[in-house]
């Protein structure tokens, strides 16, 4: 990981195990929360900081530590 401006640079090294990441990767709509967080500034992702600390996250949580309504 790079650091530039003193925030990471790169993409969220959960991203293959993630499953909101694979449910971004899927439609336009949902490009935001990808190129926001899975592609940048993922230290700030409530999902990578939960696995970070070696915690499964809801699969409801969004990256910006909203929960998805489902149903």
């Amino acid at each position: 990981m790079r650091i530039v401006n003193d925030k990471p640079s790169g993409c969220c090294t959960h991203r293959g195990t993630c499953p909101m990441f694979a449910l971004f990767d899927r439609g336009n709509q949902l490009e935001y929360w990808k190129e926001r967080y899975c592609d940048s500034e993922f230290t700030r992702c409530a999902r990578y900081q939960k696995m970070t600390e070696g915690e499964t996250p809801p699969v409801q949580l969004l990256p910006s530590g909203r929960m998805l309504r489902l149903g």
